[in-house]
């Protein structure tokens, strides 16, 4: 994390794109405070890659998958927008996590 905040104060780019769940919650705390070449925050993008229409599907227990669900959509709060790779995988973001910001 140490490294993409130096790396984002040196460029100050108007954008950071990441991949995966991990990579926004790296991506949400580097971006924070930051501001662009432009004096504008830095915006977020992710690129969610396939989620199963089985709520729970990834998860072993029913209190585990509300708790990821949670997270997830918590995530995307913080995401300017969401990239998905396929209709389905943008049909799933919004039925699992609400996220209304994704496009293909």
């Amino acid at each position: 994390m140490r490294t993409i905040r130096r790396t984002l104060q040196r460029l100050r780019p108007d954008m950071l794109h990441t991949h995966l769940a991990f990579a926004d919650l790296a991506g949400i705390a580097a971006v924070t405070g930051l501001r662009a070449g432009r004096g504008e925050r830095i915006r977020l993008v992710s690129t969610e890659h396939g989620i199963s229409g089985v709520r729970g599907y990834y998860q072993s227990g029913d209190l585990q998958a509300r708790v990821k669900a949670g997270a997830h959509r918590a995530r995307l709060l913080r995401t300017d927008r969401v990239i998905a790779v396929s209709d389905s995988t943008a049909a799933q973001v919004a039925a699992q996590w609400g996220a209304g910001r994704s496009s293909l």
